[in-house]
């Protein structure tokens, strides 16, 4: 299995309009003309709105990192890759599938990996890309295990029978920023703010993180983050009210659940 990340910069895809065509094939390249359509950037969420230095005639070259569209151009030039991997033969051959976001992908394979590896690097030379070597690695299962989009792919235990099996679960970074995003708005100098608001604040970012961590062995890490919230929700509460100790009598799991309407996350 081969992994690998993002080519240049990470979503540096400064779409080549006037060298590709990939969407001036569909779409008249005049309306990218920045004498005619300068606000193409900015409407997109861009946050590095300027056109870059070479131009071609009709055409302009954007630098859109960080926008809303950089995911979907990113899909539009690595269909290259893709079709290519397919129509050139690699993946029957090699028997080695890609699974790709963006400019995230894995190629799976079995027992034809470094064949694979130097059948990508070949591509990815063609289409002028430049391969992340700090972040592309061979990862040969179960042994090892490996990040994408957000999960931690690999060997897992099942908590009732022990035995061992393969599936994703959410990566322990991904964890860890949820718990320093709680910790930043369970800090003390915010005890002014209201309960209401706190809670508000502190259930979307969990609403929204579970919605996306749904998915394979999330157990542990559901324990752990509602663990961390309510120790910090206790801990911010007995600041504002100048709770002496821990104030886990006063403030008990049922009641910022259910008082407060703390938001747990659970398995559905």
């Amino acid at each position: 299995m081969v992994t690998h990340p993002p080519r240049k910069t990470r979503f540096r895809l400064l779409v080549r309009l006037y060298r590709t065509g990939l969407v001036t094939r569909r779409v008249p390249s005049e309306r990218f003309q920045a004498s005619n359509y300068p606000p193409f950037p900015s409407f997109l969420g861009a946050r590095s709105v300027h056109p870059l230095l070479r131009e071609a005639p009709n055409r302009v070259l954007y630098n859109i990192v960080g926008g809303v569209i950089s995911p979907l151009f990113a899909n539009v030039y690595m269909r290259r890759f893709v079709k290519g991997w397919k129509t050139g033969g690699h993946e029957q051959r090699l028997d080695a599938r890609i699974i790709n976001y963006a400019d995230d992908f894995v190629i799976c394979c079995r027992g034809t990996a470094e064949e694979a590896m130097s059948g990508m690097r070949t591509m990815m030379s063609k289409l002028k890309l430049t391969v992340n070597e700090q972040k592309t690695r061979f990862c040969r299962l179960p042994e090892e295990s490996f990040d994408f989009l957000g999960y931690t792919l690999g060997r897992n235990y099942d908590c009732r029978t022990g035995e061992s099996y393969l599936g994703p679960r959410p990566a322990q970074k991904k964890v860890d920023r949820l718990c320093s995003a709680i910790n930043e708005l369970t800090t003390r100098r915010k005890a002014w703010r209201d309960v209401e608001e706190l809670m508000s604040r502190i259930n979307r970012k969990l609403r929204g993180w579970s919605n996306y961590f749904r998915i394979g062995t999330v157990s542990k890490a559901y324990r752990n983050i509602n663990s961390h919230t309510r120790y910090r929700v206790r801990q911010w509460l007995c600041a504002k009210f100048k709770e002496q100790g821990q104030g886990k009598q006063r403030f008990s799991d049922q009641y910022l659940h259910q008082e407060l309407g703390l938001y747990q996350l659970q398995r559905t």
